[in-house]
């Protein structure tokens, strides 16, 4: 039995599934001891592989991590640099289970905290549900207080509109009667003109019969 550390270092290596592909790859070829963990090395991110086993599988295993298409989607790989190792290597199913359990656990921590989002937005919500009924409620104040203004000013302006037909008409009124009288004036002023002249005629007449004689 052979024990290899394999380091696996880069840009982007956390939070992309490696260790999960690591698992099932070790998984495939047989290998019954595995570990693999998350670690900062040299400032970046890196997966620390331990393996335990023949060394034909542990070949095949490093072979395989090396190979660009058994690298999750999102992962930036740097290096991957294989080394001796003599401590203790637990066994994949001991590993398996504390690594679902550890998935499990960030799922129902990912579940509360998107319990705890989506409680804060519909908060939010009903905060923006009732500014939008206060804001309609205003609105439709203000609606009423415009019509009410509007009414108003239409009926004001309808009683201007009496109130000055009424003045005109009395206006009219009165000019017919200035008008009757000027009319009766005027009459009786050319009754009194005809009057004079005629008056005029007769003194003239009366004049030049009187130098006639």
């Amino acid at each position: 039995m052979v024990k290899k550390r394999i380091s696996i270092k880069g840009e982007k290596i956390h939070d992309v599934g490696y260790r999960l592909l690591l698992m099932n790859l070790a998984a495939d070829l047989g290998i019954e001891n595995f570990n693999a963990k998350n670690v900062k090395k040299d400032g970046k991110e890196a997966v620390e592989v331990l393996i335990d086993a023949s060394g034909e599988n542990v070949s095949k295993f490093f072979d395989l991590v090396n190979e660009e298409e058994n690298q999750p989607e999102h992962a930036k790989v740097d290096s991957v640099d294989i080394g001796d190792y003599d401590g203790w290597v637990g066994t994949l199913d001991s590993f398996r289970s504390g690594f679902m359990a550890f998935q499990q656990q960030k799922f129902a921590v990912a579940g509360v905290g998107l319990l705890n989002v989506q409680e804060g937005m519909l908060t939010e919500m009903k905060g923006l549900k009732n500014e939008m009924h206060e804001f309609r409620k205003e609105s439709g104040e203000k609606q009423d207080q415009m019509l009410d203004k509007q009414d108003s000013t239409i009926d004001k302006i309808d009683d201007m509109h009496h109130d000055l037909a009424g003045r005109f008409d009395t206006l009219r009124g009165d000019y017919g009667v200035i008008y009757k009288t000027i009319v009766e004036m005027l009459d009786e002023m050319r009754k009194e003109r005809k009057e004079s002249n005629e008056r005029t005629e007769k003194l003239v007449k009366a004049i030049l019969q009187s130098k006639k004689g």
